[in-house]
């Protein structure tokens, strides 16, 4: 009954699948781009439906779509070096209409059944970095509000795609219940791939992929994240954050001594778990971070070893392309996107004068407002002091955008573009997060950070919570969503509460702060 069973697809299923594809000129080895099979999928999708159905019964993949051509694309350093090139993986465009229907069904059963792990953000539907962020910041936060030491271990595998083991992948997948000739699928899929590297029109020798999952392929991905789902069964003291093969740790305790003991003890249990599976540890840029709000150690004073080599112990890291810092003051960060910020800042204002003022929005929606918004809702938290550099470039784009004199007063021109400030973009985020978690739309590992009630204030009041009030005694932890949140829905307008379409919040919400820059 716990099995996972193929159901047959059909010519429409096809070519919905078809249509939802990106219109590519890129082709794999068929010579088949994307765009042209998308046009004539109408008449071939009653051929294809009668393909993959028998693909599925017969538990065979076929052997011309396990063909890969590989493209180098060259990221930095020497050019004749080869590690300094980014192997790009070019399939079949045929085998992605094969892969997705199995994923389709695949993805269905794992959720049914609840197999993934909770603390997994990667690869998933509503799923997204900015929560897995969230989650961190939430362990440290309360952590540092209860007076303990918190340490964060950020892991860092080499080539895990591509390492991955195949028996030991197919047994997984026979625990999670696919048995039988879904199985004998999956090892016929994953079995007798080869690739070629294309260079310069020049194809090399193919060669046998006896290792990891299908580089550009639907299924690798998820194939993966059932590969490492186990991860976190072999600690029962460490939490576990993942995001695909980004794997961090965390640990908190009042007793420094006995928090470096404990890691120690269970990064041994780690460490086994990585040699069982097959991945490698790269302990060169694997580090860790130390977060407490009493006086830290200094760095050497205790150690965190793993395979019989000393952590470094570093001030800042990257995760998930946010800087994190000891401090949790994002300074770090705000300025990596400030300087990224200024850069296209001085593309537009060389072209300025020359393009209206349509063509310079476009140009601010594409070369800074990404920055000013990607996981917002976790660093826009900093103090104005921090952000004061980022609300200075905001202005001064919002007046180039506008042709607007440099001391001019820059809440109208927001108004008139409806634009948000920086510091509004923060509760934009928020208000979504907190509909979200009203209406029970986010994942179970977000669910858990703020707690939905319907009962009144223990103080007299007209105005009815919706959240439960968190109470803190640290700036840290008042600046995390879980504090900010709920005292923020509370402030806001009893129509905008009350909205139930997730569209209209984001319109109301909009024109609520955009108001606000007028008034």
């Amino acid at each position: 009954m716990n099995s996972f069973v193929f159901f047959p697809t059909s010519a429409v299923e096809v070519i919905n699948i078809a249509s939802a594809l990106q219109n590519k000129q890129s082709f794999g080895f068929d010579g088949i781009p994307v765009n042209i099979m998308k046009s004539s999928i109408c008449f071939i999708a009653e051929p294809i439906a009668v393909i993959i159905n028998s693909s599925l019964d017969t538990g065979i993949f076929p052997d011309i779509l396990k063909v890969a051509r590989v493209c180098p694309i060259y990221k930095n350093g020497d050019k004749s070096d080869f590690q300094n090139y980014r192997p790009i993986s070019v399939l079949p465009s045929f085998s992605k209409i094969f892969e997705k229907v199995v994923q389709t069904r695949l993805l269905s059963y794992i959720f049914s059944n609840s197999i993934l792990c909770s603390n997994q953000f990667g690869f998933q539907k509503n799923h997204s970095t900015y929560m897995a962020l969230i989650d961190l910041y939430d362990k440290i936060s309360l952590a540092i509000d209860r007076n303990e030491f918190s340490v964060g271990i950020f892991i860092d595998l080499s080539k895990a795609f591509d390492t991955l083991d195949h028996y030991i992948l197919l047994r997984k997948l026979e625990h999670y219940g696919i048995r039988g000739k879904t199985l004998d699928w999956f090892n016929s899929y994953l079995s007798n791939r080869k690739q070629c590297v294309s260079l310069n029109g020049v194809m090399s020798d193919f060669k046998l992929v006896t290792y990891g999952v299908p580089q550009g392929s639907i299924l690798g991905p998820l194939l993966f994240l059932l590969y490492i789902n186990d991860i976190v069964n072999c600690s029962e003291h460490l939490f576990f954050i993942l995001f695909a093969d980004d794997t961090n740790l965390f640990f908190s305790s009042r007793d420094i001594s006995h928090l470096f003991v404990t890691v120690n003890e269970e990064l041994d249990k780690l460490s086994n778990w990585f040699k069982a599976n097959k991945l490698s540890l790269n302990v060169k840029k694997t580090n860790y971070m130390l977060f407490g709000n009493k006086h830290l150690p200094i760095a050497g004073t205790y150690n965190i070893i793993i395979d019989y080599q000393v952590l470094e112990r570093v001030e800042f890291t990257k995760f998930l392309g946010v800087f994190i810092d000891e401090k949790l003051n994002w300074k770090k960060h705000i300025a990596h996107i400030s300087s990224k910020i200024s850069k296209g800042l001085g593309a537009m204002g060389r072209v300025s004068n020359i393009l209206p003022k349509k063509v310079l929005l476009m140009l601010y929606n594409a070369l800074i407002y990404p920055y000013l918004t990607y996981c917002n809702i976790v660093w826009g938290s900093a103090c104005a002091s921090s952000l004061s550099k980022l609300i200075s470039l905001q202005n001064r784009a919002i007046r180039l955008i506008t042709r607007s004199p440099f001391r001019s007063s820059c809440s109208p021109l927001f108004a008139s573009l409806k634009l948000l400030k920086l510091m509004d973009i923060v509760k934009f985020q928020t208000v979504q997060f907190m509909f979200k978690i009203k209406y029970h739309l986010l994942p179970p590992a977000c669910m858990h950070l703020v707690t939905v009630s319907d009962s009144q204030r223990s103080h007299f009041t007209r105005k009815k919570s919706h959240f439960t009030l968190e109470g803190c005694r640290t700036v840290v932890r008042e600046n995390s969503v879980n504090v900010f949140g709920p005292k923020l829905w509370d402030s806001l307008p009893r129509d905008i509460q009350d909205v139930s379409c997730f569209r209209s919040l984001k319109r109301l919400m909009l024109e609520f702060l955009c108001n606000s820059y007028i008034n």
